[in-house]
């Protein structure tokens, strides 16, 4: 295996980590500690969600957390967005980059945002010309890609024609979500393979969380698949919001120590 010259590890606590925490983080608290994130070597922070307030009462911040950030040129700031009303928002707070998530799978998609996962997506169309109107770069996902908890197995042909309707939307940077810690290293390089095969052209992420205590396992499967980007949080603080599940991201410290014979930008302090 030819070992990659770098990895690249986007920092996703203060979006998927705060908003597992029962008890609100105060905005200035959430600054603080963005501003130390940015002192990391971190070429890119997922630093909010612009949901609605309700559903994420811990994110209702997102505009004055962005606001309050000491920016930095060699940092891009990622936020999630749901709708072309909180893309809206994310434009005026000035990210760098967003994040539109998606379900694999018609069941979880339902659960999760309340139609089918192509119906979902025929609303990206407004909100990816809308961001690059904006100068935005626009990202993709697909979420419980290496298991559904209500459907199981997602077949690679599903996978394939997301992956074909993302590039019809001008999308090519994906992110592959082990939603609720389904995955193994099997299951990890079969799928990666095989779609790094059907599209080269795509730069493909991966997005891993601890359920089964599997994630830098599966995300050592996937970079012996060829997968170089990874999230983690620090702390491992994150998870799915399935009540029934207890879920922690893919832990910073784990990911990076037993990744340092690689080069990294990343500094620990």
């Amino acid at each position: 295996m030819n070992i990659p010259k770098e990895i690249i590890i986007t920092e996703v606590c203060p979006r998927d980590g705060f908003q597992s925490l029962p008890e609100i983080i105060s905005t200035e608290d959430k600054i603080e500690i963005i501003n130390q994130l940015m002192n990391c070597g971190y070429s890119q922070i997922e630093v909010t969600s612009f949901v609605h307030p309700k559903a994420i009462p811990q994110l209702k911040d997102a505009s004055e957390v962005l606001n309050g950030i000491n920016r930095r040129k060699d940092v891009k700031l990622r936020a999630l967005v749901p709708n072309l009303k909180g893309l809206e928002r994310a434009i005026e707070a000035g990210v760098d980059k967003v994040k539109l998530m998606l379900s694999a799978t018609d069941s979880h998609s339902l659960s999760n945002a309340n139609r089918k996962t192509f119906d979902a997506m025929k609303e990206f169309e407004p909100l990816v010309t809308r961001a690059q109107n904006s100068s935005i770069i626009v990202s993709g996902s697909i979420s419980v890609i290496f298991g559904c908890p209500y459907e199981g197995d997602v077949p690679i042909e599903r996978i394939s024609e997301i992956c074909k309707r993302y590039i019809d939307l001008g999308i090519y940077d994906i992110s592959l979500a082990d939603t609720t810690g389904m995955a193994n290293p099997v299951k990890v390089k079969r799928i990666v393979g095989q779609i790094r095969d059907l599209y080269p052209e795509l730069k493909f992420s991966m997005h891993l969380h601890n359920t089964r205590g599997m994630a830098f396992a599966n995300a050592v499967a996937g970079f012996e698949e060829g997968i170089t980007d990874f999230d983690s949080s620090v702390a491992g603080l994150g998870g799915c919001l399935m009540p029934q599940m207890q879920v922690e991201t893919l832990h910073l410290k784990t990911l990076f120590m037993d990744l340092r014979k690689w080069e990294s930008k990343l500094e620990l302090i």
